[in-house]
């Protein structure tokens, strides 16, 4: 990747890519993806999932069983499925991240990226029929907002 300033030509080096994980279809795409720029460009890996507080969307196989903590239960889930993710594509050693959150996956992704000093953020659409429609997901939010490079990746299909 390169950018233009002046009319001189620079070539981009991700030090660091932060990759937004929501489990849903297009996750490991996105993640293949972004392991695959930080093997190439020799950069750390971190993979965030972040557990909305007041989720939107939550299917009934979410749902703790009622002996369980509600918290320890999001929580421990996240960290088993972030942690099956980097083995599958290949980076164990990637930073994985979980966090429980009053605020948006937006927000939380945005504020790790800049706290973190990450340069490029690879995330996808939760719904991938959708990717022409992310106005107003989390998609489009960190998109717009980044104060680093962002690449929304489509996923295989």
């Amino acid at each position: 990747m390169s950018s233009t300033e002046n009319g001189v030509e620079h070539l981009v080096h991700y030090r660091h890519v932060l990759v937004g994980i929501d489990f849903s279809s297009a996750s490991r795409s996105v993640a293949e993806r972004a392991a695959d720029l930080a093997r190439r460009y020799g950069a750390r890996l971190t993979l965030l999932h972040v557990i909305e507080h007041f989720p939107q969307d939550i299917t009934e196989a979410s749902i703790p069983p009622e002996d369980l903590d509600p918290t320890k239960f999001f929580l421990a889930e996240g960290r088993r499925r972030i942690s099956e993710l980097a083995i599958e594509i290949g980076f164990e050693h990637a930073e994985q991240l979980v966090l429980l959150s009053a605020y948006s996956a937006r927000y939380e992704i945005l504020r790790i990226a800049q706290q973190s000093q990450v340069d490029l953020i690879a995330i996808g659409p939760r719904d991938p029929s959708m990717l022409h429609q992310l106005l107003g997901s989390t998609a489009s939010g960190v998109f717009n907002h980044a104060k680093c490079d962002v690449i929304v990746v489509q996923p295989a299909s």
